[in-house]
């Protein structure tokens, strides 16, 4: 019940939401993502 009232409430913030700002939040997951992966091969690189 409460989730779905979430994932309603946030399905009409992303509709609301002009499409440059929903651009600029993928491309900042995407390079948090790349950021995140790059830490983790620097990890397994040292580790080895």
């Amino acid at each position: 019940m409460l989730v779905t009232l979430a994932r309603q409430a946030w399905e009409a913030v992303l509709a609301a939401m002009p499409r440059t700002v929903l651009r600029r939040l993928d491309d900042w997951a995407r390079r948090h993502a790349q950021a995140r992966a790059e830490r983790r091969r620097n990890l397994m690189r040292q580790r080895a």
